[in-house]
């Protein structure tokens, strides 16, 4: 049987995260500690997450859903489930290098830099 409320939440979070190459080298005790500091927010469809320019303090990985990444008005990628962005933001004080749209209905794994 599957776990239920915020213990299967967190179960599927720790699942998307193995999923991401940027975490496979992480152990269950790590990925944990991750989710447990992590939040999921979920966006409407064609909705800015980030805006290019802004101050970075986020990072995000795609749970569901797909984004477009747009710098200047041209589009550089689509990213989709596993996907990520806003990695600079865990380096120092970036500012975004491109806006960052929504597709469709998306969720994503919201990691503050601190």
């Amino acid at each position: 049987m599957k776990p239920s409320g915020e213990e299967g939440i967190r179960g599927d979070l720790e699942a998307a995260l193995r999923e991401t190459p940027l975490f496979s080298i992480l152990d269950d005790i790590q990925i944990k500690a991750l989710t447990e500091k992590a939040a999921v927010q979920a966006f409407v469809q064609n909705e800015t997450i980030v805006h290019e320019g802004d101050t970075a303090t986020n990072f995000f990985v795609i749970l569901d859903g797909q984004v477009e990444v747009i710098q200047a008005g041209r589009s550089l990628a689509k990213l989709g489930r596993g996907q990520f962005f806003g990695e600079t933001s865990l380096l120092g004080d970036e500012t975004r290098s491109a806006d960052v749209v929504t597709l469709k209905e998306t969720r994503c794994l919201v990691m503050n830099r601190s």
